[in-house]
């Protein structure tokens, strides 16, 4: 069987499936449910490299296999699946959503090839994990959205107007993504604050989505 199938990567799979199901869940008028798949792709990205580093005896091509298929799966988690939610809610803004959305589309896709690039210069070099990215992670998208869909949902203002809001959230951080500045990678506690967070956006569409208030 082609490519590389231990526990190393499964939960990129997954994560994987999730940006699918979400894309899915938006082309079919479910915006909300989609961000909670967007969310649950950020929580498995959260997790997927340590869990891939705990595996000492990786291979050369084990880690290079896991660069790409991390970085695919990041191109449609956090890539195509906001901008396919941007679409979903865009009203009246639904061109310049569509031209909005495949410009970030586009620069998270190079910000993803730039980075697999760096990387696999980097650990030729040195071994552990990188401390700076160059540019905005791209898993930063996972936040955006799930704010402003949270927002949605509790402000009528924001509602109204969030076809406007959301394209202009993700052209300015389409630009970030491509913008040369370094960024210092999140630590075990900041992790831990963006994973509660993450945890209680989601709760609090679900609930809503759910009708529960």
């Amino acid at each position: 069987m082609l490519g590389f199938w231990n526990y190393t990567v499964y939960l990129t799979y997954i994560g994987l499936m999730s940006g699918f199901a979400g894309i899915s869940l938006a082309f079919t008028g479910h915006p909300g449910w989609a961000t909670i798949c967007l969310l649950f792709c950020g929580f498995c990205d959260m997790f997927d490299g340590k869990i891939a580093r705990t595996k000492k005896d990786r291979t050369v091509a084990e880690k290079q296999f896991g660069i790409q298929i991390d970085s695919l799966s990041d191109a449609i988690c956090f890539g195509v699946l906001p901008a396919t939610i941007g679409i979903c809610v865009s009203g009246e803004c639904l061109v310049i959503s569509i031209i909005i959305g495949a410009l970030f589309t586009v620069c998270g896709v190079v910000r993803l090839a730039y980075y697999n690039v760096t990387e696999e210069e980097r650990q030729s070099r040195e071994k552990g994990a990188r401390i700076y990215f160059d540019g905005v992670p791209i898993p930063v998208s996972c936040g955006l959205v799930a704010l402003f869909i949270l927002l949605a949902k509790y402000i009528d203002a924001v509602r109204d107007n969030l076809g406007v809001i959301f394209t202009i959230g993700l052209f300015i951080l389409g630009i970030a993504y491509i913008t040369p500045v370094k960024v210092r990678k999140a630590d075990d506690k900041a992790n831990v604050i963006i994973l509660i967070a993450g945890a209680l956006a989601g709760i609090l569409i679900i609930l809503k989505l759910c009708k529960v208030f």
